[in-house]
């Protein structure tokens, strides 16, 4: 599974250089993506805490739980905004990129793949590739070792 999203990664990083900035926003979305990760954490801890503490808390406490409250939600919103944008330039370079190799083949090689094999690599293929690489970061968080 781990070398599947790997290699699904490497693909989309070597597709991607023509998208502007591609591999600083993978990077981008990886540091809000551990944001939200630790934020997340902090906060079930937080109230871990306060549930074995009987309920007592804290101004500094409860400032930081609201703090946590606000860094969570916005923290995962911008990963995955981030990451949509991402993919949709990427797919879009990728259609682009698809087209052009279409429109400069020879019209003898188009009539022998058939008109279902082009409609199929540009209506489906291309957003099964893009569908997939939304789904990277809930495939990596969820694999087993």
């Amino acid at each position: 599974m781990k070398s599947n999203v790997i290699d699904l990664i490497r693909f989309i990083l070597q597709n991607a250089r023509a998208v502007k900035h591609a591999r600083l926003m993978m990077g981008l979305i990886l540091l809000v993506g551990i944001i939200s990760g630790f934020s997340n954490a902090a906060l079930l801890a937080m109230i871990n805490q306060w549930l074995s503490n009987t309920g007592a808390s804290s101004n500094l406490f409860i400032i930081i739980f609201f703090v946590l409250c606000l860094i969570l939600p916005l923290s995962r919103f911008a990963s995955e905004a981030m990451l949509i944008k991402l993919s949709s330039k990427a797919i879009l370079e990728l259609r682009m990129q698809l087209s052009r190799q279409i429109l400069s083949a020879p019209l003898r090689r188009l009539e022998e793949l058939g008109l279902h094999r082009l409609l199929a690599a540009l209506t489906e293929d291309i957003p099964a590739i893009g569908n997939t690489l939304v789904s990277i970061p809930i495939s990596v968080c969820t694999s087993r070792s």
